[in-house]
């Protein structure tokens, strides 16, 4: 508590120093790299097709819950198309990012081999985001490329979309991740709402707790955006599971999408 404080009142200095100096935002600095221990952090995903006799889960592309770890073990990736291969039209190189046992930043560059699964050198206790860094002709990822950690998958780039959409995240050591702006959107073929919440669990807890509820809903065929943005801060210690759950929707053929964005302290080398 006492590091957040600490944090926050960092915050408050660097915004009133740059108000009076009358020079450039300090969130515009982080944006370009300028300051050191401090960067951007933003996460986002959606899921298609929720309907209310099934919308309990996590907000991932897939659906369901999300199976975070438990143990260290080997991770591998594989794609459902074989043109996502070395010299093939799909993707054909993928970075992943994510965390190791010890929650150390870690990541990897991996040679997709289409339907053959291929094994990633390191060991990934999370996976923040993965994302395609090369594809042939077609510009994207072909198939729906999956990450797994033993049996679970734990990324998944649906096809065409050569990036991760699931809405779960880890706080890596010695950070400190500060949110500032959520954003949800639903798109719904009949009227109906849907029921949200932002949840954590902190490092040695079992507990899932809810930090925050977000609501979205209206009547007919249409598009429904909600924004909560820069009011206050929701801080998430290091080593901190956080997610968007979906709680319940009342109708069916409802598209999802979600965006957390802030800042990913670290205060052992913060320099402003």
């Amino acid at each position: 508590m006492k590091r957040i404080i600490i944090l926050l009142f960092i915050i408050s200095l660097i915004q009133n120093t740059y108000a009076k100096n009358g020079t450039i935002d300090w969130h515009i600095l982080t944006a370009l790299g300028e300051l050191t221990g401090v960067r951007t952090e933003r996460k986002f995903g959606y899921i298609e097709n929720v309907d209310s006799a099934s919308a309990a889960g996590d907000l991932i592309y897939v659906g369901g819950d999300y199976p975070f770890p438990t143990e260290d073990l080997v991770t591998t990736i594989v794609s459902s198309d074989a043109n996502d291969t070395n010299g093939g039209t799909g993707a054909r190189i993928v970075e992943v990012m994510g965390l190791d046992f010890g929650y150390n930043e870690i990541s990897e560059t991996k040679n997709l081999t289409g339907t053959t699964v291929a094994t990633m050198t390191g060991r990934f206790f999370r996976v923040n985001r993965a994302n395609v860094m090369k594809s042939g002709s077609g510009g994207v990822n072909a198939g729906n490329i999956s990450v797994k950690s033993g049996a679970n998958t734990i990324a998944y780039l649906p096809a065409g979309d050569s990036q991760t959409q699931q809405l779960v995240y880890t706080v890596p050591k010695g950070r400190y991740w500060l949110v500032d702006t959520l954003t949800g959107s639903l798109q719904r073929k009949t009227s109906g709402s849907v029921f949200l919440k932002l949840q954590q669990r902190l490092i040695d807890s079992d507990t899932w707790r809810t930090m925050f509820t977000f609501g979205l809903s209206g009547a007919g065929t249409s598009t429904e955006n909600g924004y909560i943005g820069h009011s206050r801060y929701f801080s998430f210690p290091p080593k901190t599971d956080v997610k968007i759950r979906i709680v319940e929707a009342d109708s069916n053929d409802n598209t999802i999408a979600f965006t957390m964005s802030g800042y990913l302290f670290d205060l052992d080398n913060f320099k402003y």
